[in-house]
């Protein structure tokens, strides 16, 4: 079994709280990219316009209740007049106590048609307002409470004089011993000019009963949208949970789906192995997405069967994720990965093998993806099946802090301009004059120290940062040798050289710096070999516009010299460590011989750097060497 050590769990992270609208939702722990925030703003939204509706609707309605009641009453009004008739109070002195019992009794059946509680007409004798008839209730019958003809009403108010020399119905709510009414009056005149008023009354609770239908429609109207409301969100939210966790090719969960399960497991402890499906992405690109998403299905389904009750999770396109108990052990799920049947085929039109490689990791479930992870990463860089996680994996959280301060320091000092050239001096081996400057660049910071290049470099990962600070130390170079004769040179990265406004703004430096001849660009030999045919143009382009062009830390066999050797170059500067070994290696000493020997015939310069004794330098210059640098030579400095 092609594996490694077994690992040793890491004490879990601590994690932030999740917020409570979160929680509320029952979304917790589900990414933050939730629109929580928007689905509160849209639940604000619909809650202040469905108040406004109602309230809206509300006020329409009792607007409306409040016409129907006018108009109820103005009905009962006029209808009154109708049956008491002009005639009847123009001959008011001669009205019996008969007919004006018959008139009351007419009006009586007229208020309980109409639905209201009184009809009556009444005339002005100032100062007092007489009833010349009027309906009655049951209640006045129990009470003995009936109206007489011409009996003074005591309690008229001002409104109701006023509506005697009114021409248009006047409305009033008021109370007397009958009760608490609206009213109307509407105004009528007799051939002699004598008005009379034709009244009905509606009690003020039946006027409020009615108001309180329509608020109860209101109220019901608020509830049926508001539950509505509930419904479609509680129906979307369920769509997207499941929408969140499911991958939708396979219909097996996915990645959220998995830290979830991770989370709120009932165990602290489990075994997780992510397993890589090599051949999926050229699968994907010959043969379409269809096609790869049905493969990785095949391969769900297989491990499915032997992972139950544990779910399989898509992690990513071409990556999967078992999980088992602790009790089965992180050897189980490396026997799943490594008795998968890669000769059968997988996918049957057309016939499809895949392989597979797996990192497999046991402990805590906070930090388990996580160390999976790191183990497959292992596992491809070692092309190995299976790899179990091992502490040793990780980066110290120690140290991952120092990298974070150093690149925040980095981008702090190209801000600033804190960026400053050190020059480390390259004497030719056969003209002590002749004297080349290696440019690195160093960092001061915020109190001024400087930081030298071995402690920054490494953090230097982000291809913008590295050329922020390569473009920086360019400007610096050509400002401190414009106008001097000296030969320097500096070191660029491919992606540097193949950043179009980069290798724009180099060639401006070049069209404008008086002797161009001067300036030598280096590029790391692992960078060249990587991408060689892009380089070679590049170096002829740098050549083509007056610039040399050298290749640094060459120490990689004689086959690959050949091939360097087949650049345009101007000088190979060998490895740092090529010198550790040199005075007691004679074996050593003939291969730089050798190779001086080739660069020389094609008219490169052969540089050796850390030379520390006169003994070395003088091996060295009897080997051919053209250039030595090192701390016999001179140590790195702000200043030539």
């Amino acid at each position: 079994m092609n594996t490694r050590s077994i690992a040793q769990p890491l004490k879990a992270k601590s994690r932030q709280p999740t917020a409570k609208a979160t929680q509320l939702l029952g979304l917790t722990g589900y990414t933050s990219r939730l629109p929580v925030a928007w689905l509160v703003l849209a639940s604000f939204i619909f809650l202040a316009a469905l108040s406004i509706y109602v309230i809206a609707n509300y006020y329409d309605t009792r607007r409306d209740i409040m016409a129907r009641v006018d108009a109820q009453l103005i009905n009962a009004a006029t209808s009154a007049n109708v049956i008491v008739g002009k005639k009847y109070h123009e001959s008011s002195e001669q009205i019996t106590p008969a007919e004006f019992k018959q008139k009351s009794h007419a009006l009586t059946e007229l208020a309980r048609a109409l639905n209201v509680e009184y009809v009556y007409t009444m005339v002005l004798k100032p100062p007092y307002v007489h009833f010349t008839a009027s309906s009655y209730t049951r209640e006045d019958l129990k009470l003995n409470r009936l109206t007489r003809y011409q009996d003074v009403y005591s309690e008229a108010s001002i409104t109701l004089k006023s509506a005697f020399h009114s021409t248009e119905p006047v409305f009033e709510i008021a109370k007397d011993k009958w009760g608490h009414f609206k009213s109307v009056f509407i105004p009528f005149v007799l051939p002699d000019g004598t008005t009379y008023i034709a009244g009905a009354d509606l009690t003020i609770h039946d006027l409020e009963s009615r108001l309180q239908e329509s608020v109860m429609d209101a109220a019901i109207d608020a509830s049926f949208f508001f539950v509505m409301f509930l419904v479609v969100v509680s129906l979307y939210f369920m769509y997207y949970k499941k929408t969140l966790t499911t991958d939708s090719r396979t219909g097996f969960g996915n990645r959220i789906a998995l830290e979830q399960a991770l989370k709120y497991s009932k165990s602290q402890h489990l075994c997780l192995s992510v397993v890589w499906v090599k051949e999926l992405e050229d699968i994907i690109s010959f043969y379409g997405t269809e096609v790869g998403d049905n493969v990785m299905a095949k391969v769900m389904s297989y491990f499915s069967e032997f992972t139950h009750p544990f779910e399989v999770y898509r992690l990513t396109t071409s990556k999967i994720a078992l999980v088992t108990s602790i009790e089965n052990g992180e050897h189980y799920l490396a026997n799943l990965t490594e008795s998968f049947p890669c000769a059968k085929p997988i996918y049957d039109a057309p016939h499809l093998y895949v392989n597979l490689c797996a990192g497999v990791a046991k402990g805590n479930c906070a930090l388990l993806l996580e160390n999976a992870f790191l183990a497959l990463r292992q596992a491809q860089q070692q092309n190995t099946q299976v790899c179990y996680f091992d502490s040793q994996l990780q980066i110290n959280p120690q140290q991952q802090s120092k990298n974070l301060h150093l690149t925040r320091l980095l981008q702090s000092a190209c801000e600033s301009d804190r960026i400053i050239p050190f020059f480390t001096p390259r004497k030719a081996c056969h003209d002590y004059a002749d004297i080349q400057y290696h440019c690195t660049a160093r960092v001061l910071n915020e109190r001024g120290a400087i930081i030298d290049a071995e402690h920054f470099y490494p953090v230097m990962k982000q291809p913008k940062l590295r050329a922020q600070i390569s473009m920086k130390l360019l400007e610096l170079c050509v400002t401190r040798f414009r106008k001097s004769n000296h030969a320097w040179s500096m070191q660029l990265s491919h992606s540097e050289i193949a950043d179009a406004e980069y290798f724009e703004y180099i060639s401006q430096i070049l069209r404008r710096y008086p002797q161009p001849q001067l300036i030598t660009f280096e590029f790391n030999e692992t960078d060249v070999l990587k991408n060689f045919s892009d380089m070679s143009l590049m170096m002829q382009s740098l050549k083509a516009k007056g610039a040399n062009v050298a290749v640094t830390g060459v120490n990689s066999g004689f086959l690959t010299i050949n091939r360097i050797l087949k650049l345009p170059l101007d000088a190979i500067c060998l490895e740092a460590s090529i010198c550790e070994n040199l005075d007691e290696d004679e074996m050593l000493l003939s291969s730089i011989e050798y190779l001086a020997n080739h660069c020389n015939a094609k008219r490169i310069d052969l540089i050796v750097p850390c030379v520390a004794t006169s003994k070395q330098a003088k091996q060295l210059e009897a080997a051919g060497v053209a250039r030595l640098e090192g701390s016999w030579i001179g140590k790195a400095s702000g200043h030539l």
